[in-house]
């Protein structure tokens, strides 16, 4: 609970919500006041010398609420990241998907290039083979 910036505040009556209403459960003169029921809201109002007391405050929320929310807001980030790892794992998944793919082609390209290198070198060794053995025909027709 803030401290009145008046300087004639003597303290604070606390009321507890009650339906529709606020009845006053207690009063303090220090900056914080425990309460028996953690789910009923509460407001704050300043009390001067003379016994006047200031508009109510805003709601406040009790700690068990505060917990409440906290722990409400904890899952809330829990599940975010739960669903931003999700989402990291699945991109990495996909990119390594990707990477093998990448890897596949280049290996398939691999092969084609050293299958039609082996064409190749089969076409010069016939070729060869052919003009040897025309040379050596060539050479018994000499004979």
């Amino acid at each position: 609970m803030g401290q009145s910036s008046s300087s004639d505040v003597v303290g604070y009556r606390i009321f507890k919500k009650n339906g529709d209403k606020y009845s006053l459960v207690g009063h303090t003169t220090d900056r914080s006041y425990k309460v028996s029921d953690k789910d009923a809201g509460y407001i704050v109002k300043a009390v001067d010398y003379f016994g006047r007391e200031s508009e109510g405050s805003n709601a406040i929320k009790t700690s068990k609420e505060k917990e409440e929310k906290v722990d409400k807001d904890d899952k809330d980030k829990e599940k975010e990241k739960e669903k931003e790892d999700k989402d990291k794992d699945e991109k990495e998944k996909k990119k390594v998907e990707e990477q093998k793919e990448k890897e596949e082609k280049a290996k398939k390209e691999k092969e084609k290039q050293q299958e039609k290198e082996k064409k190749d070198d089969k076409k010069k060794d016939d070729k060869k083979k052919d003009e040897d053995k025309k040379d050596k025909n060539d050479d018994d027709k000499d004979e």
